[in-house]
């Protein structure tokens, strides 16, 4: 059971789908939502990261979300990525 106001830390990426998980704590609604885009629903955080070089995937996400979206998930600070996500 996921408390409310509990969100998720990022860790490598594995466990936290894209679409409608709280784990963007930078925008009004934390959990991006979009109509039913087959494409995404089962992408998660891990297919945003390359782990190697430990950064984004600039060109995937911009081709993915608005400049909005884009912006604040390249923004998130990747330290955990050896890391599990954690709900906290």
């Amino acid at each position: 059971m996921v408390n409310e106001g509990m969100k998720w830390r990022l860790g490598n990426g594995n466990s936290l789908k894209i679409l409608n998980r709280p784990w963007l704590s930078s925008l009004d609604n934390p959990c991006i939502t979009f109509p039913q885009i087959s494409s995404m629903e089962n992408l998660f955080l891990s297919d945003l990261i390359d782990h190697g070089k430990c950064e984004w995937k600039r060109d995937r996400i911009q081709s993915l979300f608005d400049a909005e979206i884009s912006n604040k998930i390249l923004q998130l600070p990747l330290l955990n990525i050896d890391m599990e996500d954690k709900l906290i």
